[in-house]
C-alpha cells in the first residue's frame, strides 16, 4: 500500500492487501488440507479498501509474525478476515 502518498494526502482511496499474509494463509490452508482439517478449496488474499480518513486502523501489514496465526486459522477455517483476533 502507498503508505508515503496517504502520508502526503495524494492519496484518497486505495486497496489494502499484504503478500505476508497471503504466504502465511496458503501455507495454513495446505497444512489444514494435510491434516484434513477444514480448509479452502480456492483460497484468496484478504483486500480491503482505505481511505485517507481510515488507513491507519485498517490497512493490512505486509509485516506477519506469530500473532497472526489466529487470525489466519480463522480465515482458512471460515473464510472470514477478523483483525480484531490480532493482539
Amino acid at each position: 500500500m502507498d503508505i508515503n502518498n496517504f502520508n502526503k494526502g495524494n492519496l484518497d482511496f486505495a486497496l489494502s492487501q499484504s503478500p505476508g499474509l497471503h504466504g502465511m494463509i496458503n501455507a495454513t490452508n495446505l497444512m489444514a488440507y494435510l491434516d484434513k482439517q477444514p480448509y479452502q478449496t480456492k483460497t484468496y488474499t484478504p483486500v480491503v479498501w482505505v481511505s485517507k480518513k481510515d488507513w491507519r486502523s485498517k490497512y493490512i501489514s505486509w509485516s506477519v509474525d506469530e500473532s497472526w496465526l489466529p487470525l489466519v486459522q480463522k480465515f482458512v477455517s471460515t473464510g472470514k478476515y477478523d483483525p480484531s483476533l490480532l493482539k
